[in-house]
């Protein structure tokens, strides 16, 4: 299947500064990306580089200091607090600490972006199970997260993401706390989903052999800045 061309994400000469002692730290400096709808976008750098701060911005958890920010054609920082919320909803978020609720089960960790929608218990249950089959947990419904692997909790997160049926789903540094067994195979579940539900993905990460092994097109950055762009064959064409 073709992937559309237009750009699902752009960030127009994006910055966000923060005052320390004094001085104004530059986290993101005058960013422009444009991420295309069906993309598997890699961004990576060093810590420090400005790309969680950058991504935070995709769906202004991160306000920019200036600089716009649009996303499915829709100019962020002009929708009203309802509006942006009901945005941020089809931008899922993955992290490296999972942030499961351990006092709740494995299904009602996936539930728990529902809860706030009107749709019943019987069909609430019924995505969530949907969604661990297809993460690969569904016989872990009724486990509580200490009771799963590093690489299981991951995919916990991965299917609660996809609650709200996003668009989009950030994986901020989602694979630098497992093994590498570990990361292969939950990026080989994000390029299922990608193909699978025309999800497209931005990946964070400091790993160049994360960005290698599933994505299309790839940011560097450094100090804020990102310094090279492209597709991942031609950025990294040394090292390939």
């Amino acid at each position: 299947m073709l992937k559309a061309t237009n750009p699902i994400i752009d960030l127009h000469d994006v910055s966000v500064t923060f005052q320390s002692n004094g001085k104004t730290l530059h986290a993101v400096n005058h960013v422009n990306l444009q991420i295309n709808q069906g993309d598997i976008y890699g961004i990576i750098g060093y810590s420090g580089a400005g790309k969680s701060t950058l991504v935070r911005t995709i769906n202004l958890l991160q306000q920019p200091t200036t600089g716009t920010v649009t996303v499915s054609g829709r100019h962020l920082q002009q929708l009203s607090n309802p509006d942006l919320r009901t945005a941020r909803k089809k931008i899922g978020m993955i992290f490296q600490h999972f942030n499961l609720l351990n006092s709740r089960t494995v299904l009602n960790n996936v539930e728990y972006p529902l809860l706030s929608q009107s749709i019943n218990k019987h069909d609430r249950r019924a995505k969530a199970k949907k969604l661990l089959e297809l993460v690969g947990l569904g016989e872990f419904e009724a486990s509580y997260p200490e009771q799963l692997s590093g690489g299981q909790k991951q995919r916990v997160a991965i299917a609660r993401s996809l609650a709200n049926d996003p668009d989009i789903l950030v994986s901020d540094e989602a694979t630098s706390a497992l093994d590498p067994k570990t990361t292969n195979d939950i990026l080989k579940l994000l390029k299922h989903l990608n193909e699978t539900l025309d999800l497209t993905i931005v990946l964070i990460t400091h790993e160049m052999q994360v960005i290698k092994s599933v994505c299309q097109h790839v940011a560097v950055m450094d100090q804020g800045k990102i310094i090279e762009r492209g597709p991942v064959a031609d950025v990294f064409s040394e090292t390939v």
